[in-house]
Protein backbone atom coordinates (compact mmCIF):
# COMPACT_ATOMS: atom_id res chain seq x y z
CA UNK A 1 0.00 0.00 0.00
CA UNK A 2 1.34 3.58 -1.17
CA UNK A 3 2.60 5.96 1.81
CA UNK A 4 2.12 9.26 0.01
CA UNK A 5 -1.39 10.41 -0.90
CA UNK A 6 -1.34 11.69 -4.92
CA UNK A 7 -5.18 12.69 -4.75
CA UNK A 8 -4.04 16.60 -4.18
CA UNK A 9 -0.72 18.24 -5.18
CA UNK A 10 0.05 18.53 -1.65
CA UNK A 11 1.37 15.02 -1.60
CA UNK A 12 1.09 14.45 2.41
CA UNK A 13 1.92 11.36 4.08
CA UNK A 14 -0.55 9.25 5.01
CA UNK A 15 -0.28 9.94 8.83
CA UNK A 16 -0.27 13.57 8.46
CA UNK A 17 -3.03 13.95 5.53
CA UNK A 18 -4.40 17.58 4.59
CA UNK A 19 -7.51 17.29 2.48
CA UNK A 20 -10.34 15.70 2.55
CA UNK A 21 -9.79 13.55 -0.48
CA UNK A 22 -6.90 11.69 0.86
CA UNK A 23 -8.88 11.48 4.42
CA UNK A 24 -11.33 10.03 3.02
CA UNK A 25 -9.37 7.57 0.08
CA UNK A 26 -6.87 6.58 3.15
CA UNK A 27 -10.36 5.74 5.28
CA UNK A 28 -11.89 3.25 2.60
CA UNK A 29 -8.39 1.76 2.21
CA UNK A 30 -8.05 1.18 5.58
CA UNK A 31 -11.67 -0.10 5.44
CA UNK A 32 -11.27 -2.46 2.56
CA UNK A 33 -9.22 -5.69 2.96
CA UNK A 34 -6.82 -5.60 -0.18
CA UNK A 35 -7.91 -8.97 -1.71
CA UNK A 36 -11.92 -7.70 -1.57
CA UNK A 37 -12.38 -6.91 -5.80
CA UNK A 38 -15.70 -4.61 -4.65
CA UNK A 39 -13.18 -2.59 -1.85
CA UNK A 40 -10.85 -2.72 -4.83
CA UNK A 41 -13.49 -1.25 -7.46
CA UNK A 42 -14.62 1.49 -4.97
CA UNK A 43 -11.07 2.68 -4.51
CA UNK A 44 -10.52 2.67 -8.49
CA UNK A 45 -14.22 4.89 -8.32
CA UNK A 46 -12.97 6.96 -5.80
CA UNK A 47 -9.72 7.90 -7.78
CA UNK A 48 -11.42 7.99 -10.99
CA UNK A 49 -13.67 10.59 -9.67
CA UNK A 50 -11.59 13.01 -8.47
CA UNK A 51 -9.26 12.43 -11.57
CA UNK A 52 -11.97 12.71 -13.90
CA UNK A 53 -14.41 15.35 -12.42
CA UNK A 54 -17.51 15.11 -10.83
CA UNK A 55 -19.23 16.47 -13.45
CA UNK A 56 -19.59 13.68 -15.56
CA UNK A 57 -22.49 15.17 -17.10
CA UNK A 58 -21.76 17.67 -18.58
CA UNK A 59 -18.00 15.84 -19.35
CA UNK A 60 -20.68 13.21 -21.69
CA UNK A 61 -22.55 16.13 -23.05
CA UNK A 62 -19.19 17.91 -24.42
CA UNK A 63 -18.19 14.36 -25.70
CA UNK A 64 -20.59 13.75 -27.68
CA UNK A 65 -21.14 17.58 -28.83
CA UNK A 66 -16.56 17.01 -30.24
CA UNK A 67 -18.55 14.07 -32.34
CA UNK A 68 -21.03 16.19 -33.85
CA UNK A 69 -20.49 19.63 -35.51
CA UNK A 70 -24.10 20.36 -33.78
CA UNK A 71 -26.58 18.49 -32.79
CA UNK A 72 -30.35 19.19 -31.48
CA UNK A 73 -31.11 19.41 -28.15
CA UNK A 74 -34.23 16.86 -28.43
CA UNK A 75 -31.51 14.66 -30.26
CA UNK A 76 -29.15 14.92 -27.23
CA UNK A 77 -31.75 14.37 -24.71
CA UNK A 78 -32.83 11.09 -26.63
CA UNK A 79 -28.87 10.00 -26.67
CA UNK A 80 -28.39 11.17 -22.58
CA UNK A 81 -32.31 9.39 -21.71
CA UNK A 82 -32.35 12.35 -19.29
CA UNK A 83 -35.47 14.43 -18.72
CA UNK A 84 -35.85 17.84 -20.69
CA UNK A 85 -35.56 19.72 -17.91
CA UNK A 86 -32.36 18.20 -16.29
CA UNK A 87 -31.00 18.57 -19.65
CA UNK A 88 -31.42 22.09 -19.44
CA UNK A 89 -30.40 22.84 -16.18
CA UNK A 90 -27.13 21.14 -17.54
CA UNK A 91 -26.50 23.02 -21.06
CA UNK A 92 -27.24 26.55 -19.43
CA UNK A 93 -24.10 25.69 -16.58
CA UNK A 94 -22.45 24.74 -19.97
CA UNK A 95 -23.36 27.86 -21.63
CA UNK A 96 -22.37 30.34 -18.80
CA UNK A 97 -18.93 28.70 -18.83
CA UNK A 98 -18.47 29.19 -22.44
CA UNK A 99 -18.30 25.66 -23.40
CA UNK A 100 -21.10 25.16 -25.44
CA UNK A 101 -23.32 27.68 -27.60
CA UNK A 102 -27.07 27.30 -28.30
CA UNK A 103 -28.74 28.81 -31.56
CA UNK A 104 -32.26 28.81 -32.79
CA UNK A 105 -32.23 25.75 -35.94
CA UNK A 106 -32.88 28.39 -39.21
CA UNK A 107 -35.60 25.77 -40.67
CA UNK A 108 -37.80 25.58 -37.46
CA UNK A 109 -37.22 28.33 -34.83
CA UNK A 110 -38.59 26.04 -32.05
CA UNK A 111 -35.44 23.54 -32.24
CA UNK A 112 -32.37 25.09 -30.24
CA UNK A 113 -29.04 23.64 -32.06
CA UNK A 114 -26.08 22.89 -29.55
CA UNK A 115 -22.22 23.63 -30.79
CA UNK A 116 -19.21 23.58 -28.86
CA UNK A 117 -17.39 26.57 -28.65
CA UNK A 118 -13.77 26.82 -29.27
CA UNK A 119 -13.30 26.57 -25.18
CA UNK A 120 -15.33 23.12 -25.42
CA UNK A 121 -12.92 21.66 -27.99
CA UNK A 122 -10.13 23.01 -25.64
CA UNK A 123 -11.67 21.57 -23.08
CA UNK A 124 -12.27 18.32 -24.41
CA UNK A 125 -8.90 18.09 -25.86
CA UNK A 126 -6.96 18.76 -22.35
CA UNK A 127 -9.08 16.25 -20.60
CA UNK A 128 -8.53 13.71 -23.20
CA UNK A 129 -4.70 14.09 -23.08
CA UNK A 130 -4.96 14.29 -18.86
CA UNK A 131 -6.89 10.82 -18.86
CA UNK A 132 -4.49 9.10 -21.60
CA UNK A 133 -1.86 8.30 -17.81
CA UNK A 134 -4.77 6.09 -16.18
CA UNK A 135 -3.94 2.58 -18.17
CA UNK A 136 -1.07 3.66 -19.73
CA UNK A 137 0.88 0.62 -17.01
CA UNK A 138 -1.17 -1.61 -19.05
CA UNK A 139 -0.37 -3.55 -22.57
CA UNK A 140 -2.49 -3.34 -24.99
CA UNK A 141 -3.62 -6.85 -24.26
CA UNK A 142 -4.64 -6.23 -20.45
CA UNK A 143 -6.28 -3.19 -21.45
CA UNK A 144 -8.13 -5.06 -23.95
CA UNK A 145 -8.77 -7.67 -21.40
CA UNK A 146 -9.91 -5.56 -18.34
CA UNK A 147 -12.05 -3.97 -21.37
CA UNK A 148 -14.13 -7.52 -21.63
CA UNK A 149 -13.87 -8.14 -17.71
CA UNK A 150 -15.55 -4.85 -17.69
CA UNK A 151 -18.15 -5.11 -20.00
CA UNK A 152 -19.01 -8.82 -18.75
CA UNK A 153 -19.57 -7.08 -15.10
CA UNK A 154 -21.68 -3.77 -16.21
CA UNK A 155 -23.76 -6.25 -18.71
CA UNK A 156 -24.57 -8.51 -15.77
CA UNK A 157 -25.00 -6.28 -12.67
CA UNK A 158 -27.15 -4.33 -15.51
CA UNK A 159 -29.54 -7.39 -15.59
CA UNK A 160 -29.28 -8.45 -12.33
CA UNK A 161 -29.50 -4.32 -10.44
CA UNK A 162 -31.29 -2.24 -12.92
CA UNK A 163 -33.94 -3.86 -14.12
CA UNK A 164 -35.37 -4.34 -10.89
CA UNK A 165 -36.12 -0.55 -10.14
CA UNK A 166 -37.66 -0.11 -13.22
CA UNK A 167 -39.92 -2.68 -12.17
CA UNK A 168 -40.41 -0.92 -8.86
Amino acid sequence: MKEICTLCSQHCHKNQLQCAKGVAYFQQSSVIAQNDLTGKLMKCGHILMHKTGKKRGQENILEILSQHDQISQKQLQEMLAIEAGSLSEILSKLEQRNLIQRSKDQNDKRKSIIALTQMGYDKIKNKKSNDEDLFDMLTIQEKQQLDLMLDKILEEWHKRHMNMHKKA
